[in-house]
């Protein structure tokens, strides 16, 4: 499982509604990084906003806007943008230089607000790059 970091004293959390006494992904933030529905780092800001504002961490992450996309189409028409707009990451790609590839992927986080599967963006830039 992923680490959420320290947990608040108990006296710090938000009171929890009667519909999170059992453990759910809807409930807890870390579960929802599990399922691949945020990823970590979203994970992190909504455990945040949840213990600063009461709300459930699925309705924040409804409101914002921060569901992972995992849509493989996409993916790959950003990262076929990325590739086009970092010409010189490609060279260096081609150059033998592997670490370019974690360049692009955080240029595809980056255009997608950092809602992307990282997994996913490395395959389809990978795909991309190598065919």
């Amino acid at each position: 499982t992923r680490r959420m970091g320290r947990r608040p004293p108990q006296r710090c959390l938000p009171r929890t509604p009667a519909s999170c006494s059992a453990p759910s992904a809807t409930c807890h933030p870390n579960r929802f990084a599990d399922s691949r529905a945020i990823t970590a780092a979203t994970a992190k800001e909504v455990l945040q906003a949840a213990f600063d504002t009461g709300e459930l961490p699925s309705a924040i992450v409804d409101a914002r806007g921060l569901r992972q996309v995992n849509d493989e189409g996409e993916i790959d028409r950003v990262a076929a943008e990325v590739i086009s707009a970092n010409p010189q990451a490609v060279a260096d790609f081609h150059g033998g230089k592997e670490a370019a590839v974690k360049f692009l992927v955080g240029q595809v986080m980056r255009s997608m607000r950092g809602r992307a599967d990282p997994n996913g963006a490395t395959e389809a830039l990978l795909r991309r790059l190598r065919g």
